[in-house]
């Protein structure tokens, strides 16, 4: 844009890399912390694996003139020459081709004037637990302002209908009684890589309102030997 030469102009949009307020950050307490919730046998959770990656935010917000597109690590946006920290937020973007996908949401959507998607990027970060040959996208949220956040069982549909990942479904269910027996769920396998440990589950009702994480102990001991 030849516009981009004028100080002016480019002062205008400064903002661009802040990171967008209609957000909300990523940040699930852990059920040690919220042992009230146990022995609750009505109350229905839709429990996902939980993975050990980076926590990436695509959003998308409507403008005066078009749309806006942030990609975002968990507490900033990052600009797409930055060759540092934009690696695989910037890569998994591409790689989904993000970017039409939120835009072809919201052309539906007339009403709505933002979506955004948060998920876990894995692979070569952290040490890449998983074991994968290659970067990937698990999707854990999806909201937009008209209509809410979406649960994990129609979070999994709607991921497919656009060649996207959501975090593996383990089951729906209620809670256990104890705390020991909430601990011992989290243990196991993982759904993407039945060959190493999965890192917890995520509890989460299914209009949202309630959610916390499991780490699973069996996880955290193999970390600590190596």
């Amino acid at each position: 844009n030849f516009l981009m030469r004028y100080a002016w102009f480019r002062n205008l949009f400064k903002w661009d890399y802040s990171f967008p307020s209609f957000v909300k950050k990523t940040d699930e307490e852990r059920i040690e912390n919220m042992p009230g919730l146990l022995n609750d046998d009505e109350t229905l959770y839709v429990v996902t694996e939980k993975l050990d990656g980076t926590s990436c935010t695509y959003a998308m917000e409507r403008k005066l003139f078009g749309y806006k597109f942030y990609v975002c690590s968990r507490n900033r946006c990052i600009p797409k020459n930055d060759n540092q920290n934009g690696g695989i937020y910037w890569e998994l973007a591409k790689k989904y081709n993000i970017k039409r996908v939120l835009k072809e949401i919201l052309e539906r959507s007339p009403e709505a004037k933002y979506i955004y998607i948060q998920g876990e990027g894995v692979g070569n970060v952290q040490g890449n637990p998983l074991k994968l040959k290659e970067n990937d996208l698990y999707i854990f949220n999806l909201v937009t302002d008209k209509y809410g956040k979406l649960d994990g069982v129609s979070g999994t549909l709607w991921a497919k209908t656009y060649g996207l990942k959501w975090v593996p479904v383990v089951c729906v269910t209620t809670l256990p009684s104890t705390m020991e027996e909430m601990k011992e769920m989290a243990d196991g396998m993982s759904a993407i890589n039945p060959g190493v440990k999965r890192e917890g589950l995520v509890f989460r009702t299914s209009d949202s309102s309630v959610s916390f994480k499991n780490v699973s102990r069996e996880y955290l001991l193999s970390k600590k030997r190596k």
